[in-house]
């Protein structure tokens, strides 16, 4: 159940926040990736991608992203909401060799009471390779 205008789905991220983000607001899903532009300047480029499906409050859904990685140059996400496609989104490849050490789900490092997700997470599972579309779809029916 979405209760809050803004929370946080999932924050995995370096420690110079490099890395991937979810964030719910406004009854949808934005996912957020965080690429280095350049070794040398520093900068960092963000991508933010909106999810076009308005979440109704106090409802289910089965939410899935995955992250497909293209030969170390690109990499697209998929959400999948109740086992179909909702947005396909080409992102920047993440290249660090920094660990993902700020791991958080339901909030972020700078959360508070209104930004932490307000509801029920029932399971989360994380895999090594990329899901297809027809092993989400069964796993929504289960």
């Amino acid at each position: 159940a979405v209760v809050s205008t803004q929370s946080t789905g999932y924050w995995f991220k370096t420690g110079r926040g490099l890395g991937y983000s979810a964030m719910i607001a406004n009854q949808c899903i934005w996912l957020e990736t965080v690429t280095a532009k350049g070794q040398i300047t520093g900068k960092m480029t963000k991508t933010p991608s909106k999810v076009e499906k308005r979440l109704e409050p106090h409802t289910w859904y089965m939410v899935s992203v995955v992250y497909v990685y293209h030969r170390l140059k690109s990499c697209e996400v998929l959400c999948y909401i109740n086992g179909r496609l909702a947005l396909r989104h080409d992102v920047g490849f993440v290249n660090t060799s920094e660990p993902f050490d700020k791991c958080y789900v339901g909030c972020s490092p700078r959360t508070t009471v209104e930004t932490s997700f307000c509801g029920q997470m029932s399971s989360i599972s994380l895999f090594g390779d990329c899901l297809p579309n027809t092993s989400i779809a069964a796993l929504y029916r289960l």
